[in-house]
């Protein structure tokens, strides 16, 4: 991936829904991020590990190919290892707590529909360490 504007924060969006995808996007890029977008579990990875990183993840927990294995993935390559990471669920949160990793590089999920007020302070937080 190649991104246009050098100075925006790169957020990577992994998710098999293209509404959801969307929103984001339009969401993120209204607030001045530039994004990428992969469908799968594999391009993911594969677009997490390019030559041009990005800054923070948004990834489903429940995409096929499994979210919980694309951040184990990305957590054992020194590459992404540090890139932090969001869930997006629609689960319960009775039911996230117990699938959210306990490490660094999980910054918490968001639960499915979006709650825009608390998400964006929380990507930029992210973002800005």
């Amino acid at each position: 991936m190649d991104w246009k504007d050098p100075m925006a924060k790169k957020i990577l969006i992994i998710d098999d829904d293209l509404t959801i995808c969307a929103l984001l996007e339009d969401t993120l890029a209204a607030a001045g991020y530039e994004t990428d977008v992969t469908h799968d579990a594999v391009k993911g990875i594969e677009a997490a590990l390019g030559e041009s990183q990005p800054d923070l993840i948004l990834l489903d927990m429940q995409m096929p190919g499994g979210g919980a294995t694309v951040f184990i993935q990305l957590g054992q390559d020194k590459r992404t290892k540090d890139i932090p990471v969001f869930f997006t669920t629609a689960l319960p949160e009775s039911e996230v707590l117990g699938q959210i990793p306990n490490n660094p590089q999980c910054k918490g999920y968001f639960p499915k529909p979006f709650n825009f007020s608390a998400m964006l302070p929380a990507i930029e937080k992210a973002v800005s360490k």
